[in-house]
């Protein structure tokens, strides 16, 4: 079974698997949790892409990106998120990346990509209040 090609009705998950990362897909309330777990680069992240093109079809209020499970984040896999969001301000769905692992959290900082995507903490703080926005940048 593949994501993309799996039905998401109310409150139920559907899970895809690759070699060496896994995406989980929950419907919850209005909202849609994409968890990601393993390593996102470039030879998944077309599946990843796909996941969360799918979950954005759905309209949700909320987009929520957990990468609490991430072990390895690449150039790749920043560029899915940051396409993703695009795509996600387009049609009005607010994207929060969740709870990134230490890994995560390092390349977002580093490149700075944590000053464009809103972050939460939680999931339950993503799905109560959206995330926080990012900072301001300094001009």
């Amino acid at each position: 079974m593949t994501v993309e090609d799996s039905p998401l009705p109310a409150d139920r998950t559907v899970v895809g698997g690759m070699p060496d990362a896994a995406i989980t897909v929950t419907n919850r309330d209005g909202s849609v949790v994409c968890a990601l777990a393993g390593a996102l680069h470039h030879d998944n992240v077309g599946q990843v892409r796909r996941a969360l093109n799918r979950a954005l079809r759905l309209q949700p209020g909320v987009l929520a990106v957990d990468l609490s499970a991430v072990d390895l984040l690449t150039s790749a896999g920043l560029n899915a998120l940051l396409t993703v969001r695009r795509e996600a301000l387009e049609r009005g769905v607010r994207l929060v990346v969740v709870a990134p692992s230490r890994p995560a959290r390092h390349v977002l900082r580093i490149t700075q990509v944590d000053t464009v995507l809103p972050m939460a903490p939680t999931l339950e703080h993503a799905l109560r209040d959206g995330g926080e926005d990012p900072p301001a940048r300094e001009g």
